[in-house]
């Protein structure tokens, strides 16, 4: 009867086992995929402190939304109106290398984030703010990770409100879109 009963322990220790291995696995993951977020979130942080600092970085999110653009008469690039009064007083700068063939009509729209636009021409959109190109990586990440992703997975607003509101909107100058 002590040597059933030993067996018995020893089965459920065995089990027990198996359950907390399974059960860090899965804390591990989500922890992982928190940190994935959280990286993210700092990522577009950085880049706007950046854009802010440097406005080259705007010309080249402009010429890299144009660059796979070819035979396009009509192209209109809509900017935060912020940035829209930034590139319209220096147009030439900013439309530089773009190519003197295209018609190209700036606007001010306030849908667009600071330090991205939204190229919209004949055959359709080209969206290259920084949260939509920062979405794709991060999806293309949860993929990798073998997440099943729909087209509306991105970093929650939610979290990103919270970490504004735990580190401080003064303090990292970060403001909700």
């Amino acid at each position: 009867e002590a040597e059933e009963s030993f067996i018995g322990v020893c089965r459920t220790f065995s089990e027990a086992i198996v359950a907390v291995n399974g059960l860090r696995e899965r804390i591990i993951r989500e922890c992982e995929d928190d940190l994935l977020r959280l990286a993210m979130m700092v990522a577009k942080q950085i880049i706007r402190q950046e854009i802010s600092q440097d406005r080259k970085i705007l010309a080249h999110f402009v010429c890299e939304a144009i660059s796979g653009i070819s035979d396009q008469n009509d192209i209109v690039i809509c900017f935060n109106p912020e940035d829209y009064r930034i590139v319209s007083a220096d147009r030439e700068h900013y439309m530089a290398g773009i190519g003197d063939k295209m018609q190209i009509t700036i606007k001010p729209d306030d849908s667009v984030s600071v330090g991205g636009c939204v190229v919209d021409t004949q055959t359709g959109l080209v969206d290259a703010r920084v949260e939509t190109q920062l979405a794709a990586i991060f999806k293309r990440l949860m993929q990798e990770r073998g997440h099943v992703c729909d087209e509306s997975i991105g970093l929650p607003a939610e979290a990103e409100l919270y970490l504004a509101e735990q580190c401080g909107v003064e303090k990292y100058g970060y403001q909700q879109d």
